[in-house]
Parts: structure tokens; C-alpha cells; sequence
């Protein structure tokens, strides 16, 4: 986990992102928008999987993310074709 080992402690967050993006990409997925308002159950979600390696929390927070994100695409696509 890329947060554990950053030696510097301001734009963790924002390093840790664009690097899980990057694994993403590399894999064949989209990126992830993680919302500003959802950073702080982010964060939380990473506690257990800093202190014992528990990837449960995290992943479920970052999958609320990535479906957040997604109904916001789905959303802004049936509001374009209403336009026409």
C-alpha cells in the first residue's frame, strides 16, 4: 500500500490516487474519481489495512466510489440524450 511507505506527508492522498489509477489504466480499467466529500471515509477505510493488512473497508469505500461515480456518468448521459 503506496500510503504506508510516501515519506512526505502532504499530497499523500492525491499521489496515492493517481497511482491507483495508474494501476487501474494498466489493467485495462477507468479511472476513479474519488470525490472530495468522500475523502475522509476513504481515509478510514485505509486504517484497518495500514494497522493489519484488512483490505475489506477499503475496497467496499472504494467501490461506493467507482458506483457513485458511474450513476453520475449514467445520469449525465440520459440528461445529453434528452437534449437532443
Amino acid at each position: 500500500m503506496f500510503e504506508n511507505i510516501h515519506p512526505f506527508m502532504d499530497s499523500n492522498g492525491r499521489t496515492g490516487c493517481q497511482l491507483l489509477n495508474f494501476v487501474l489504466l494498466r489493467n485495462g480499467y477507468r479511472p476513479a474519481a474519488i470525490k472530495y466529500d468522500a475523502g475522509r471515509a476513504y481515509a478510514r477505510g485505509l486504517e484497518p489495512w495500514q494497522v493489519g493488512s484488512k483490505t475489506d473497508s477499503f475496497c467496499s469505500i472504494f467501490l461506493d466510489c467507482v458506483e457513485q461515480e458511474e450513476q453520475t456518468l449514467v445520469d449525465l448521459i440520459e440528461r445529453l440524450r434528452h437534449l437532443r
